[in-house]
C-alpha cells in the first residue's frame, strides 16, 4: 500500500468540537505510529476510541478502513470507508481507499465508478489513474489499462508500479523496471517470513523440499542454487538433503536474513540469471537448482531457464513454482504478478533440453482469504 494513502488520516477534517479534535488528533497519531510498527490490532483499537466519541471522524474511519484493508477484512474495510467518504465527502484519498478495497473484494465495476467520482475531483491524481489501471485489467480491458498506467506515470514519474505494469502490458518479454523488485522486498524484510507462512499459509519451499526428496530417495544432494532465495525459506526446507547451497536475490535486506540464518555457503544480490551466466562463484554445477515464486515477477523465462541449463549438472534437477493460467503463455494480473501456462512451461522444458519428472497443482498462498492457484514443477536436466 503507498505510504502516502497510509499516513493521510491525519490530513482529513476532524469533528467539530476543538476539544475532541486534540484529543483525537492526538490518538490518531498513535495509531498512525502503532500501523508503522506492524501492530495492526492496537491500531485498530485507538481508532474505535476515537469512534466512541465521535463516529463520523473521517481521519478515523479512514484509517480503520485501511487497516482493515491490509488485514483483508474486506467487508469492514468497505464499510469503513463508505462512512469516511460520507462524513468528508469530495475527498480523494478515502475514494482511491474505497476503490481498493472494493476491487479487492471482487466488485470491480464499482471500484471503477469510484474511480471515476475521483477523477472528476483530482483529475491530476496518478494514484487515482494507478488504481483504475488495475480495476480495468480485472475487467479485461487492457487497452484502457495502459492508458490509464501511463496517465500515472506521467503524473508520477517515480511511480514504479504503474512503470511495472506497463513494461509488463508492453510487449513479449515484460520485466520489471530496474529497482522495483528489489524496493518492493526491501521493505517487506522484515516482516516476510511471519506473512508468508502465517496471514498467507504459503507452503512452496516445504512442497519444493518434499517433491525433491521424493524424487532422491535417501540420496544427499551434493550442491543446489538457490534463485530468489529471499530470507532462506528453501535452505531451511532442504535441511541437511543438501551439503551446500547458494543464494541469489535482489533484496540486500533479504538477504542479510538469509546470512543470519547460517545456512547458505554464497550469497549474492543481484539478477539470478546475470550471476549464474557471469559469477564464478556460481559455475556449478548444481545438482539441484530452485526457485520458489520468484517467476511471478519475471514474466518470459528463457533466460532463466538457460541460465540454469547451463549451471546444472548432467541429471541435475529443477524445481519451481508458478501462478497458473489456461490462456496464453504469459500474462499479468492485477495483483502485478505474472502467471504462466502449462503449454509454455513443458515447452520451455523441451527447448532447453529437460524432461518432466512431476507437475503438483497446489494452492500457491491465500490471498484476501482466495486461494491462489499454481503449480510446483520438478525438471531433470538430460
Amino acid at each position: 500500500m503507498p505510504s502516502r494513502l497510509r499516513k493521510g488520516a491525519s490530513q482529513l477534517p476532524p469533528t467539530t468540537n476543538p476539544v475532541q479534535a486534540l484529543e483525537a488528533g492526538i490518538t490518531l497519531n498513535k495509531a498512525q505510529k502503532l500501523w508503522d510498527d506492524g501492530k495492526i490490532p492496537e491500531a485498530l483499537h485507538a481508532c474505535n476510541d476515537i469512534l466512541k466519541t465521535d463516529p463520523n471522524h473521517a481521519g478515523a474511519l479512514y484509517m480503520m478502513g485501511m487497516l482493515a484493508l491490509e488485514l483483508g477484512a474486506l467487508d469492514m474495510a468497505i464499510g469503513s470507508l463508505e462512512r469516511a467518504a460520507a462524513s468528508a465527502p469530495g475527498t480523494t484519498r478515502i475514494l482511491v481507499g474505497l476503490g481498493q478495497a472494493l476491487a479487492k473484494s471482487g466488485q470491480p465495476v464499482k471500484a471503477a465508478a469510484i474511480y471515476a467520482k475521483a477523477m472528476q475531483l483530482s483529475p491530476n491524481s496518478g494514484a487515482v489513474y494507478r488504481g483504475l489501471g488495475l480495476v480495468q485489467l480485472d475487467l479485461d480491458q487492457r487497452p484502457n489499462a495502459v492508458k490509464s498506467f501511463r496517465k500515472a506515470l506521467r503524473l508520477n514519474a517515480d511511480d514504479q508500479f504503474a512503470a511495472y505494469m506497463l513494461a509488463a502490458l508492453a510487449g513479449d518479454a515484460p520485466v520489471a523496471p530496474e529497482g522495483y523488485v528489489p524496493a518492493l522486498f526491501d521493505s517487506y524484510a522484515e516482516q516476510f517470513d511471519r506473512h508468508l507462512t502465517g496471514k498467507l499459509a504459503y507452503r512452496v519451499p516445504q512442497e519444493i523440499a518434499d517433491m525433491v526428496g521424493a524424487h532422491t530417495g535417501g540420496d544427499g544432494i551434493g550442491s543446489a542454487v538457490d534463485l530468489g532465495c529471499g530470507t532462506g525459506l528453501v535452505g531451511v526446507a532442504l535441511g541437511s538433503r543438501v551439503a551446500a547451497i547458494d543464494g541469489i536475490d535482489l533484496s540486500p535486506k533479504m538477504l542479510a536474513k538469509a546470512a543470519e540464518r547460517g545456512i547458505y555457503r554464497t550469497l549474492r544480490a543481484g539478477d539470478a540469471a546475470d550471476i549464474l551466466n557471469t559469477d564464478a562463484g556460481f559455475s556449478g554445477p548444481y545438482d539441484l537448482a530452485t526457485a520458489a515464486d520468484v517467476f511471478i515477477y519475471i514474466g518470459r523465462l528463457e533466460a532463466s531457464f538457460a541460465a540454469v541449463k547451463a549451471r546444472l549438472a548432467p541429471g541435475g534437477l529443477f524445481a519451481f513454482s508458478v501462478e497458473s493460467t489456461d490462456h496464453g503463455e504469459v500474462d499479468i494480473r492485477s495483483s502485478g504478478r505474472f502467471v504462466h501456462s502449462h503449454g509454455y512451461i513443458a515447452g520451455l522444458a523441451e527447448t532447453f533440453a529437460f524432461t518432466l519428472v512431476e507437475e503438483k497443482a497446489l494452492v500457491i498462498r491465500q490471498e484476501i482469504d482466495v486461494p491462489v492457484p499454481g503449480v510446483l514443477y520438478l525438471l531433470r536436466s538430460s
